[in-house]
């Protein structure tokens, strides 16, 4: 039976995740072990604002009040009620009014004792986001970097593709997706955890109340067991020509034709599983089979010999 992944779930799989592209911690303390104070409530406000500003210009994100960049958690137990309004209001407050952040989630709980706020939003599509300053900022691995607005310039095609990625399939379920491959991705996301809380952590499915887990267009793409139930053209073709260059009409030169169809994620090794006998002819020369290249320039696909008897 499907389960919904709570907020604390979130929150500890986050944090064991670590830092990164897509994740960054902030204390509300400073100073050195042992003799941490509250940091101010202003500079708290500001890491929020420039965060989820950057998340939102590159591919969106999650961000943890309350924790240590070693992952520590230290909380933000010394702050006032009102303390912790304003923090959850930074998203607002200190993104400016023109690029106002959409779909942000903000959320706190009790982890280990110690209350985090947290906050997850996607990658934006409205506009190029700016501080409250006007600052543009775009996260890169660790750090969130000002950039040229020019840069971040959005591809409106884009739009289109992303709300084809996350859009609900009706009549698709986790039974449709390839269960060994789920539980080594869950595996490697958080041990122990669910297929189904795998999903949703990962924004690829949602729970409801009503019909249970809804999986979205990405999932399938990613693991679906009949690829092109889902999508006709998540393939790879592979042609085999006689010369350097593909003829025409009366000059047509393929000697193989072959389409590679299966999900993403197993698409590229089943490919290359499927080219590479085109790529090499073993042969004898004296006592030895050797991988010869099939075309003239081959370069770095790999050859060897192998010794006979007899």
């Amino acid at each position: 039976m499907s389960e919904p992944l709570n907020i604390k779930e979130q929150i500890s799989i986050a944090v064991s995740l670590a830092e990164g592209q897509f994740r960054e911690f902030k204390s509300a303390y400073a100073g050195p072990p042992g003799q941490k104070t509250k940091r101010q409530i202003r500079d708290v406000c500001k890491d929020v604002g420039e965060a989820l500003v950057a998340f939102a210009n590159a591919d969106g994100g999650e961000l943890l009040i309350g924790v240590e960049d070693d992952g520590a958690l230290t909380g933000t137990d010394d702050f006032t009620a009102e303390e912790i309004a304003r923090i959850k209001d930074a998203p607002r407050s200190h993104v400016h009014k023109d690029t106002q952040l959409q779909s942000v989630l903000c959320r706190d709980a009790q982890i280990e004792g110690k209350r985090v706020i947290y906050f997850r939003i996607p990658k934006g599509t409205k506009h190029i986001y700016l501080t409250s300053d006007g600052r543009c900022l775009k996260r890169n691995d660790l750090e969130s970097v000002p950039v040229p607005a020019e840069q971040i310039q959005f591809d409106r095609r884009e739009v289109s593709s992303r709300e084809y990625d996350r859009e609900f399939v009706d009549g698709a379920s986790v039974a449709d997706l390839e269960p060994e491959m789920l539980k080594i991705v869950a595996e490697q996301v958080s041990q122990g955890i669910s297929v189904d809380k795998c999903l949703q952590y990962l924004g690829l499915a949602e729970y409801d109340a009503g019909s249970g887990l809804r999986v979205r267009r990405a999932a399938l793409l990613l693991f679906a067991k009949s690829s092109d139930r889902w999508h006709p053209r998540v393939q790879v073709r592979i042609l085999r020509v006689s010369g350097t260059n593909l003829g025409a009409g009366a000059s047509y030169n393929v000697t193989n034709d072959s389409t590679v169809k299966t999900n993403i994620f197993r698409l590229i090794d089943e490919a290359w599983d499927n080219l590479r006998p085109h790529l090499v002819t073993t042969r004898f020369q004296g006592n030895y089979l050797v991988d010869v290249p099939n075309f003239e320039g081959y370069g770095n696909c790999p050859t060897g010999r192998h010794e006979t008897t007899g």
